[in-house]
């Protein structure tokens, strides 16, 4: 039986980013981000951005490509395993909402308490993906008003609080954090932005 190949490369050829870039790619295709035309793989794209700008280690990049994949796309645990080791799905997991069939205020209480339990690797990861997510917000913020929030599950005070609380867990559960001062800044960024407009 010949070995899998993508664009005439065998599979397992590729480093591990690559393959974790290939793997997101296509559990994202054909999807949005939320209430946009943009395509949704420009958000692991920005947030793999903001990892390699720190040198995060491979394996926290690699999660940064498919950290969405369980959450967003039902892609199984165990096949993320299979494909990119324990060690990546461990990160993507930590990162993941475990029931999003609950209300929005008790996801995000969760996902507060989560953060002390985060590896650093983990938390590296959430980091850039809450720097990533607030950059996007503050930028459709500035040209659709307190419209843009009409495609999220929580209005303007909710999510600024949320933002506020979570910055502050971040920070308290990891001072040494390489992307904590990025974050504290898109944070007054995007308070600025709220007071601007």
């Amino acid at each position: 039986m010949q070995e899998p190949q993508v664009d005439g490369v065998a599979l397992r050829q590729l480093s591990l980013v690559d393959r974790a870039k290939r793997f997101a790619t296509l559990a994202h295709k054909g999807d949005k981000r939320r209430g946009t035309n943009l395509p949704s793989i420009i958000h692991p794209a920005g947030v793999v951005y903001i990892l390699k700008s720190v040198a995060a280690p491979e394996r926290v990049i690699a999660a940064g490509w498919l950290h969405d994949c369980i959450e967003d796309y039902g892609v199984a645990r165990k096949i993320l395993a299979s494909e990119f080791g324990e060690e990546v799905t461990a990160i993507v997991d930590d990162v993941t909402e475990p029931d999003r069939s609950l209300p929005w205020d008790e996801r995000k209480k969760q996902a507060l308490v989560h953060i002390e339990k985060m590896h650093e690797d983990s938390l590296l990861l959430k980091t850039a993906d809450v720097i990533h997510n607030m950059r996007a917000m503050r930028e459709r913020y500035m040209s659709e008003g307190d419209g843009m929030f009409r495609h999220f599950n929580a209005g303007r005070e909710k999510q600024l609080d949320h933002m506020w609380r979570l910055v502050g867990e971040i920070e308290r559960r990891w001072k040494e954090n390489p992307l904590l001062e990025r974050l504290k800044f898109e944070l007054a960024e995007f308070k600025k932005a709220l007071r601007a407009v």
